[in-house]
């Protein structure tokens, strides 16, 4: 039978261990990586991995349906009490509450939100206690499951691209800068334009010094990122014979069709432009001068909160100390 783990991911390891030779690798990988990035064959192996990954989540989140294993959960973002299969817990999407309609991804980002940057216990209702107007926040077309619970606790503001409040993050309002003691990015990134680093740039510029970012994108832990569009200046999703289909305008006027594109479901169909590698994740925060970068796999399971994989994880990241000014010209790579 399938056995969740109910205890906590284990700290930084000592210098020495294990998570140091495997720094070591990472950076002895990602000088390889570079050597073949943008190649038909990088392209081919980033493929391969995406489905491997993929295709391993689903026969996981298969073979604990099978267990039947069923879990007593709180949810930490409202609080509705309840049972639920823990293969409907443990999927990245799945609305495994039956209140808010949160699902995993939701839950980790308000339980790291809670602990890092509210001082509680990871919950938003029950144990956390009074608002605090002190603190702000911003999100980027943030999931109704807590965005309107959290607007009620702390001075925050969810944007939209397409409506107000408007926020393009590839373009921001300076005033609006230095203002936020923490910004949420929830799988928004993999569908921002090119050049990212501009958006990793004003991520950085929204928050106060110290201020936290909260991230997620699909990655995997293998490869470097790739530019599904390379050159695209302009996208739209079209039907072709009842199939969603992608025509891409390139730099140079000309135009693409894409059959396969991969879509993803928000406020209607939205096209996924890249699939970011944990080490690309990690350099590209870096590039923009975040510091404290982390991968977090949280483990509360009494909470609704259970990672059965490695990949597409939260990830956090602080604005440093340091209030030196800010390049305002886009990152090079």
């Amino acid at each position: 039978m399938y056995q969740p783990s109910t205890t906590a991911t284990p700290g930084t390891a000592p210098p020495g261990t294990g998570q140091a030779r495997r720094g070591r690798l990472d950076r002895l990988m990602d000088r390889v990586l570079e050597r073949i990035a943008d190649t038909r064959l990088h392209r081919a192996w980033a493929a391969r991995t995406r489905r491997r990954f993929d295709e391993g989540y689903r026969r996981r989140l298969a073979r604990i349906e099978r267990s039947g294993v069923e879990v007593d959960i709180e949810c930490n973002i409202c609080g509705a009490a309840g049972r639920a299969p823990l293969n409907q817990v443990a999927d990245r999407e799945h609305p495994s509450c039956s209140r808010c309609h949160s699902s995993l991804r939701n839950r980790s980002l308000i339980y790291l939100l809670s602990t890092e940057v509210l001082g509680g216990d990871g919950r938003l209702t029950g144990a956390w206690g009074r608002p605090d107007p002190a603190i702000r926040g911003l999100g980027l077309s943030d999931s109704p499951a807590y965005s309107e619970i959290l607007a009620g606790l702390v001075d925050y503001t969810n944007t939209f691209l397409h409506r107000e409040p408007y926020l393009d993050i590839t373009s921001i309002d300076p005033g609006l800068e230095g203002l936020h003691d923490f910004v949420i990015s929830s799988d928004v990134l993999e569908h921002v334009m090119q050049p990212i680093d501009r958006a990793f740039a004003n991520l950085l510029r929204l928050l106060r010094p110290g201020g936290l970012c909260l991230l997620t994108v699909p990655y995997v832990n293998h490869c470097l990122t790739v530019e599904h569009y390379p050159g695209m200046v302009d996208s739209t999703l079209e039907q072709e014979n009842g199939r969603t289909v992608a025509r891409i305008t390139l730099a140079d006027g000309s135009t693409r069709i894409d059959r396969r594109p991969i879509v993803h479901l928000g406020e209607g169909e939205v096209l996924e432009l890249r699939e970011w590698s944990r080490l690309g994740l990690k350099r590209d925060l870096a590039r923009a001068g975040f510091t404290g970068i982390r991968f977090c796999r949280p483990s509360a399971l009494d909470l609704g909160i259970h990672w059965p994989i490695t990949a597409s994880l939260p990830v956090i990241a602080r604005r440093p100390l340091s209030r030196q000014p800010l390049s305002r010209q886009p990152l090079s790579r």
